[in-house]
């Protein structure tokens, strides 16, 4: 049987998880002729992870060398004149594939079509006017198609449509659709300049699943990583970490966690987060959390339910579900790789840092896969290519209607919620009960001349807290809320922000509608709480209003911080964790809903403690 490749050049290359894919996968349409790829160039600014794809693409180059064809640095620095020297002797690069940084448009970032970071991506569109591949693929985060960033995702469509040359289509694939065990939303953009239809892959089929939100079963965390061996955690010293290799495995190590995050997670159930947490073990944030927000922080997986998004914080338990099933641990390097759909035989390199880093920030390689296929039967057997895949949702034309308003915007990322049975709360049957809409106050934002200042004497307190690092994000809206209201343009205070500038928005209008309330983004928990007692209203009123007492953890003379008061942190709110610590925010939710016969809402805890003081003057123990 003949082989034909297509040649690739890999940019923003990582650890390899798209090149991995891509080497992958196969087609083949007789007995004759068998299609796939071959990885001619790569190149990453990141030296350990250049390292790990030398190791699992270009094996004969010792790790010590350095290689044409696999070249770490700065995408500035490569051209096409580089890219085609090193995969001499070939004529040409057939795809070019990608990663562009992401961390501007992210939802785990800013979501800023402005933030600097995003000019990766227009490197990524000069290279393929340069290079001028018969294809191109370019995956980044959905983000890149949230509502503050399309004016910039029409500017890459322009820049690899018509003035590159190509066609182009785009579409949000979820990876748990092609056998990888997470729910993972990637967004994918293919150009080409043949004549061959661009097609998505279409999801996996298979045996129904019992959950009642989708037709096809997932594969599980339990099919990823059940039959490893138990470990403990190891510092992070790249020697060390070679001696820890349980069964010979390679990278199946995990970080170690401190004492009071093993408390934390050992509380917290299967499938469940952080609102299982005792309220007294609580980190001090979490008190001007919504019980609707973080998520997933301090989340323990399920066996029989696919992963969250691992990213390059997996090896950081707070930060989202990266909790094993079972032990107090966060997961190794090696269950990662495995969510992700690598195989064993697949190492990475550096420190325990740089390898969680790697392995989250990578494209799970059976997505990678899926796509690459779809193209190989595009490019190769265009004919039948129209039946295999589907269209992209996205395209020029489909983007710049939704912006004129001309068309509604494609659901591309819907929620895929765990079986119920986990979180028992959350079938109360209470819960279709409607809440009361917030009403939206008119805002001051864009108004000219700027209204006067309503509340000079929070203002006062808020320049001292714009002059602190300390609590960047709270220095950051204090920042901009002065800077209106003494007058500074207002395109200057969304770039010294570096958020989009619907964020800074809502931070000075709520300021001018609630002053220190409203620069926070507090609504209030009354607005939820449909009974009618106007004198539990007034009393929950009372102690939310004195639970929400602003204290600003300014410097002392010796220039170190307060170490008592906080941010948002008094001593009623501390007493109420004393009085009610044994409480999750789940437990403490049900009981005071149970106690008042109404919802509560999407309470912050810190109000939560407040309205609980007002209506469990006895907490009961559970």
């Amino acid at each position: 049987m003949t082989q034909e490749t297509l040649s690739v050049a890999d940019v923003f290359c990582g650890a390899g998880g798209l090149s991995n894919g891509f080497t992958k996968a196969k087609a083949s349409w007789d007995e004759r002729t068998a299609f796939g790829y071959s990885v001619a160039f790569a190149t990453d600014k990141d030296r350990l992870a250049m390292r790990t794809f030398r190791a699992n693409h270009f094996p004969e180059i010792p790790l010590s060398n350095d290689d044409p064809r696999a070249y770490c640095g700065e995408v500035t620095s490569v051209d096409s004149d580089r890219i085609l020297t090193a995969a001499h002797p070939l004529p040409r690069i057939d795809v070019l594939i990608g990663g562009p940084s992401c961390q501007g448009v992210s939802p785990a970032g800013l979501r800023n079509p402005g933030d600097g970071r995003n000019q990766m991506l227009l490197a990524f569109a000069r290279l393929v006017r340069e290079l001028q591949p018969l294809w191109f693929v370019m995956e980044n985060v959905p983000g890149l198609a949230h509502a503050n960033n399309r004016d910039l995702l029409a500017d890459i469509f322009h820049l690899l449509g018509q003035k590159a040359g190509y066609r182009v289509a785009a579409d949000v694939l979820l990876a748990a659709d092609y056998g990888v065990p997470q729910f993972r939303y990637r967004l994918f953009m293919i150009g080409t300049r043949t004549e061959s239809p661009i097609r998505f892959p279409e999801p996996l089929r298979d045996t129904p699943s019992r959950s009642s939100n989708d037709s096809m079963r997932w594969s599980t965390v339990r099919d990823a990583i059940f039959d490893l061996a138990d470990i403990s955690p190891v510092e992070s010293d790249e020697t060390t970490l070679l001696l820890h290799a349980a069964d010979g495995l390679k990278n199946h190590w995990c970080r170690s966690i401190t004492e009071i995050n093993r408390m934390r997670i050992a509380s917290v159930r299967t499938g469940c987060d952080w609102r299982d947490i005792p309220i007294e073990l609580l980190p001090e944030r979490y008190f001007m959390t919504r019980s609707s927000d973080q998520k997933g922080t301090y989340g323990r997986l399920s066996w029989d339910w696919p992963a969250y998004t691992m990213t390059n914080a997996a090896l950081n338990i707070s930060a989202g579900a990266f909790t094993h099933p079972d032990q107090d641990r966060c997961l190794s390097v090696r269950e990662v790789a495995r969510l992700q759909s690598f195989d064993d035989r697949y190492e990475f390199h550096g420190s325990l840092e740089a390898q969680y880093r790697q392995v989250g920030n990578a494209v799970p390689p059976a997505l990678a896969k899926a796509v690459a296929e779809t193209i190989l039967h595009a490019h190769f057997n265009p004919e039948a290519a129209g039946v295999r895949g589907r269209e992209g949702r996205l395209t020029e034309d489909v983007v710049a209607k939704c912006l004129r308003g001309e068309a509604a915007f494609p659901t591309l990322t819907p929620r895929r919620v765990q079986p119920a049975a986990s979180r028992s709360r959350r079938n109360d049957p209470r819960k279709h009960l409607g809440f009361p809409k917030r009403v939206e106050s008119p805002g001051v934002w864009g108004l000219e001349p700027r209204p006067s200042d309503r509340w000079p004497q929070e203002t006062r307190r808020l320049r001292k807290l714009a002059e602190q690092p300390k609590y960047m994000r709270a220095a950051k809206r204090a920042r901009a809320i002065v800077q209106f209201i003494d007058g500074i343009p207002l395109p200057e205070i969304v770039t010294e922000a570096n958020v989009s500038e619907t964020s800074v928005r809502k931070w000075v209008d709520g300021y001018f509608v609630d002053n220190l309330n409203g620069w926070r983004a507090f609504h209030s928990s009354l607005q939820h709480i449909a009974i009618d007692k106007p004198r539990i209203h007034a009393l929950i009123a009372r102690r939310i209003r004195r639970v929400r007492k602003v204290l600003l953890a300014l410097p002392t003379e010796t220039g170190r911080p307060a170490s008592v008061t906080r941010l948002y942190m008094n001593s009623y709110l501390q007493s109420l964790i004393s009085k009610f610590g044994e409480f999750s925010v789940d437990d403490l939710i049900a009981e005071v809903e149970r106690e008042l016969g109404s919802p509560i809402g999407t309470v912050y805890i810190g109000d939560l403690l407040a309205i609980a003081d007002a209506v469990l003057p006895r907490p009961k123990a559970t």
